[in-house]
This record gives structure tokens, C-alpha cells and sequence, in this order.
């Protein structure tokens, strides 16, 4: 009887250490979809983003007619392609702060150039490296690393050998869909312009009358989709290389965009001087500026053709990366996309905010509904200090029902008290979360290194 009974408390303690095993093993405590008994097991990573890249352009998969990014919608047929996906912001360093971080741009603290990333915040690519992961970087990242967003990043793709299994390599194609459009003639199949060049194309733009330049414009996109096709070519290597190296089925590949870009949708192009370009990302924050494309490649390929229409947004990415490999669940405030696709419901705030100025910079912030986006002009006095909002202002603009992208005339000012406050509540609450940061302002001596100035010369930042 009493070897009965010491046979049964051992079994038991057997049973409870293995509960306790499970629970305290890195990888098996999280959401992921594809279950790993250690950190060794996690898979190879591939994060690829090309600038300024609006969803409704990208190809067939998202409902365009030109196949403008073939590699990019046969990706999506081996993963998940979402199709309401949103940047934080329209300008790039504050988009990408929210990426590398998952904070909001204000938590962030990088809302342009002249900045740096908040000092006591943590990016998912320093985990990664403390767990053990290389972390590279593609060619062309200085204007990213210059202002703090590289943290945890290990060397260059040409500098340093990688972990054969764990690593993390991320692209950046900063000279694909942003303005200066120089694709190689051999990816331009929709403009005739055999002698001109996109900057004598846009000269020509900038000097006639507004009523001409309807024509003009549509030079602009022609050129601005072969763009996007040189920079899928580019990504097409990217996956090519992954297949011949035999690591393909078993890397999780992310694709997707710092923001898009805008080509005069709405009343803002009318409001333009004759000096204003027609493709830009400034102004007001709608969809055509937020509404990035997203696909997401699992490891054996799991869930492969899944399309999710539920809104998410860049801020949850690395915040999904962190959770898939088994690190953590919580990291930043984004919410990982995994539950999602798992079939879970999920809430989430769609905010985007643009910052203007330099030195003491204000906002205006978007909140992104399904049928409409609301705006909260100086946004920051707004939310920073919640005893003055009497005289904030409020717009809306619907969504035209024919084109998600393209918001119609700025609507009047919201005059339904109750619904302005709660709006501006769950605006402000969104993007002040955690409260308000003071940026940190890079004295004019560190502010730009010859390189970050050229190549912010180039894509149009600076004169």
C-alpha cells in the first residue's frame, strides 16, 4: 500500500514538473502558430520594406489592374495578405520609430530627421540580438541608423557571416516609390516618355497652369508603378536567394511599407501653388498616405492564401515578431496579429498622426474608421493638456464608397459634443499612451553626417 502511494506522489510530481517545464520554456508560454520547443528552433527572419508603397497600387492582389509587384502577390499566396493595413504616420522616421518599437510616434519620440529615437526606448531588433539572433542590415540604412532606429543591429548583409538558422535580415528600399521615380527603362511599361526624366517631367509639372496638369499627373503614377516593379524585382531576388539556400518553406518573411503616397485624390492638390509636387506624403493623414500592403510568410508556409480583412497596423509588428519566436507577449503597445489569424476578434485603434515644424513641432492626428477619418487639428496642445480643448477642431472626411483610398472634400467641423469628446478621447488616449514625451532635439552639429544629408537630398527631404 505504502509503494501504491509513493508511486502516485511521484507520478504526480512528474505530471506538475512537466506542467512547470512547459510554462517556464521560452517559445511555449506565447500565441504562435507554430509551436517551438526552444529558442534554437525559431526560425529565420526576412523583413522587407520599400518606401512611400500605397496597398491600392501594389498589383492584382490588392485590386490593381497593372502587375506592378508580381513577387509580392505570389508571397501573399504562400501567407497572409492583410487588406487594412495602417502606418502610425506619413513621414518615415516616426513610421518606422513605431515598427522597430511598437510605441506611438509621440512615445517614439522621432517625429522627423532633426531628431532621435527616444534614448529609453527598446526596439524588437535588441531582443532579438539578446536572445541570440544576427541581426543585419541591407545595403542603404544610414539614414535609418543615423537617427537611432538600428539599435541591436549586428552589421551589414555584405559585412558579416549570419547564424545559419537564427537571423534576422531587414531590407529597406528607401530608392523604390519615392520621389525621384529613376526606374531602368526595362520596368517601365506604362509611360512614353523614352526622352524625358523624371525630374525634367516634373519641372515641366511644376511651371503650367493647375487646369493642365491632370495629364501630367497620370506621367507620375505611370512612372511611380515602374518604381514599384524595379523594387519587387528587387525583392524577388531576396526570395530567390532564400529558395536556392533551402531556407524559403522555413523563414517567416513580412513585407510591407513605411506609408504611401498621395496623387492628388482629394481637395488638398487644389489648394497647391504651382511650385507644389503632385507625388508627395504630406497633409492631412488618409487613407491613400496610410493604407500600406502587409504579407506576412509563415514558416511552412501555414495558413498560406489566408486573407484578413480586420485592421491592423505597423505598430503591431514587432510586437507580433516578439511573440511568434516565444520571447514575450507584451512588448511596446501594438497587439500581435497572431490571435488574429487564429480566428480571434480583436479591437484596435487606427490613429496616424503628421508632424510639421521643426523645432517645436505640432500634429495633426487621424483617426481611421471604416467609413470615414476623423482629424483633430494641433493635435499636441490637445492631448497634452486635456483643460484646453475648447477651441481644437475636429474635421471628418468620408471615405468616397467607390475608392477606400480617397477621402472626399475636408466635412464640417464635428458638431455633436458627446461624439467629439469620445472621438478625442480614444484619439488622444492612442497616441499619448503612456503620457507625453519631450523629444529629444539633435544639436545642429550632430543633426546630419554628409551621407545622411546626401541621401535625404536625393529622396526630396532636404534641398
Amino acid at each position: 500500500m505504502r509503494s501504491k502511494r509513493l508511486f502516485l506522489i511521484l507520478c504526480l510530481a512528474g505530471v506538475f514538473g512537466l506542467v512547470f517545464f512547459a510554462l517556464s520554456t521560452p517559445g511555449l508560454e506565447t500565441s504562435n502558430i507554430y509551436s517551438f520547443d526552444s529558442l534554437d528552433e525559431t526560425p529565420p527572419i526576412i523583413v522587407i520594406f520599400t518606401e512611400s508603397t500605397r496597398a491600392d497600387h501594389v498589383g492584382p492582389c490588392y485590386g490593381y489592374e497593372r502587375e506592378t509587384m508580381p513577387n509580392v502577390c505570389d508571397l501573399s499566396e504562400d501567407g497572409v495578405l492583410f487588406q487594412e493595413a495602417h502606418s502610425q504616420s506619413s513621414w518615415t522616421p516616426a513610421a518606422m520609430s513605431t515598427f522597430f518599437t511598437s510605441l506611438s510616434p509621440n512615445q517614439a519620440g522621432l517625429p522627423d530627421w532633426a531628431y532621435h529615437l527616444s534614448f529609453d526606448a527598446d526596439t524588437f531588433t535588441e531582443e532579438l540580438s539578446e536572445s541570440g539572433y544576427t541581426v543585419r542590415e541591407g545595403e542603404g540604412q544610414t539614414h535609418l541608423a543615423e537617427v537611432g532606429l538600428l539599435q541591436g543591429f549586428d552589421g551589414k548583409t555584405d559585412q558579416i557571416e549570419r547564424d545559419k538558422d537564427q537571423f534576422l535580415d531587414f531590407y529597406f528600399y528607401a530608392d523604390h516609390a519615392h520621389w525621384p521615380y529613376f526606374a531602368e527603362q526595362e520596368f517601365r511599361h506604362w509611360d512614353n516618355l523614352s526622352a524625358e526624366t523624371p525630374a525634367e517631367i516634373r519641372e515641366k509639372w511644376e511651371t503650367e497652369p493647375f487646369e493642365n496638369r491632370t495629364a501630367s499627373k497620370q506621367t507620375f503614377v505611370d512612372l511611380y508603378n515602374a518604381d514599384m516593379k524595379q523594387g519587387d524585382n528587387e525583392i524577388g531576388q531576396i526570395i530567390q536567394d532564400l529558395k536556392d539556400e533551402g531556407i524559403y518553406e522555413e523563414s517567416l518573411i513580412i513585407y510591407t511599407s513605411d506609408h504611401g503616397q498621395r496623387f492628388g485624390e482629394d481637395s488638398y492638390l487644389e489648394d497647391f501653388t504651382h511650385q507644389e509636387p503632385v507625388a508627395q506624403h504630406e497633409g492631412p493623414a488618409d487613407p491613400a498616405l496610410t493604407h500600406v500592403p502587409l504579407v506576412v510568410k509563415f514558416p511552412g508556409n501555414e495558413y498560406a492564401g489566408t486573407e484578413i480583412s480586420e485592421p491592423v497596423r505597423l505598430i503591431d509588428l514587432g510586437t507580433t515578431i516578439i511573440d511568434y519566436v516565444g520571447l514575450r507577449e507584451d512588448f511596446g503597445i501594438g497587439k500581435s496579429v497572431i490571435p488574429l489569424i487564429e480566428g480571434e476578434t480583436q479591437e484596435r485603434t487606427i490613429f496616424s498622426v503628421q508632424h510639421f515644424g521643426i523645432e517645436n513641432p505640432g500634429f495633426r492626428a487621424s483617426l481611421i474608421e471604416e467609413d470615414k477619418v476623423y482629424q483633430i487639428e494641433d493635435a499636441k496642445r490637445v492631448c497634452a493638456d486635456e483643460t484646453d480643448v475648447s477651441n481644437s477642431v475636429l474635421y471628418w472626411r468620408d471615405k468616397d464608397p467607390e475608392n477606400p483610398f480617397i477621402t472626399e472634400d475636408i466635412g464640417d467641423r464635428v458638431n455633436d459634443s458627446q461624439m467629439e469628446e469620445n472621438l478625442r478621447e480614444e484619439l488622444c488616449d492612442a497616441y499619448t499612451k503612456g503620457g507625453w514625451r519631450e523629444y529629444y532635439y539633435l544639436p545642429e552639429e550632430e543633426r546630419m553626417s554628409e551621407n545622411l544629408e546626401d541621401q535625404l537630398r536625393q529622396l526630396g527631404y532636404i534641398e
